[in-house]
């Protein structure tokens, strides 16, 4: 899950459409990693209340275990 919560789901469409200026802020995240199996899709985040707070990025199939990205220095949030 991205650390980017967007108030709408268009508010996400959004910013994952716009070309990112260098450096590219997915540059070194899990994000840019995942390979050609990754499947990513926007989700309705709540909080620990049940409460929805906005939409979120998420990652839903990767190559490898996240662990895997998280050894080689990756992070899952976005610069």
């Amino acid at each position: 899950m991205s650390d980017h919560i967007f108030k709408t789901k268009s508010d996400l469409e959004d910013f994952l459409d716009a070309p990112f200026e260098e450096p590219n802020p997915l540059e070194g995240s899990i994000w840019d990693a995942v390979g050609a199996d990754g499947l990513d899709t926007a989700a309705l985040i709540y909080d620990a209340n049940g409460n929805a707070v906005g939409w979120g990025h998420c990652l839903l199939k990767m190559d490898e275990p996240a662990q895997y990205y998280f050894d080689e220095g990756l992070t899952p949030w976005i610069k």
